[in-house]
């Protein structure tokens, strides 16, 4: 609080403005005050790959895929490679991502609910790669743990 010599302020931050006015560089503090913040320190770049969460709808990191599909996110981020156990709907989450024409690359187990996904892909803008929920899982253990291989009957044709 702030005081006058006749009567304290007390001055009430929202969450957000505290994390905006109290974030240091270096804190050790991974939380930031918007998703365009947290992209533009990211470090992402062409050609990354980029794990999505979720499952259709839910649990889909909504902010962050607005944020990177926004016009004024002016990094250089294109031709990105998305691994996702889904490729969403139109108009939202990952959906506004492929409208943003930034994704060339999808990884996914499932892609039927979404008709700009499928339009790209018919019309050779988009690479897919259509593997068992399983497989995609267990790829996305194996990268976060650094193991560059392993094996699934799946795989092996079993």
């Amino acid at each position: 609080f702030s005081s006058t010599a006749e009567t304290p302020h007390y001055h009430e931050e929202t969450e957000q403005q505290h994390r905006h006015n109290h974030f240091e560089e270096g804190s050790g503090s991974k939380v930031l005050p918007s998703a365009m913040i947290a992209l533009q320190k990211s470090g992402l770049a062409r050609g990354d790959t980029v794990a999505v969460g979720g499952f259709g709808l839910g649990g889909v990191p909504e902010s962050l895929l607005n944020a990177l599909s926004s016009t004024e996110f002016d990094l250089d981020v294109q031709d990105l490679t998305v691994a996702s156990l889904t490729a969403g709907v139109d108009g939202f989450g990952l959906g506004k991502l492929f409208e943003s024409g930034r994704v060339k690359r999808m990884i996914s187990s499932y892609v039927g609910e979404n008709k700009n996904f499928e339009q790209m892909f018919f019309n050779g803008k988009l690479e897919v790669e259509l593997i068992p929920q399983g497989t995609v899982a267990a790829r996305l253990r194996a990268a976060g743990q650094g193991m560059p291989a392993f094996f699934t009957p799946t795989g092996a044709g079993a």
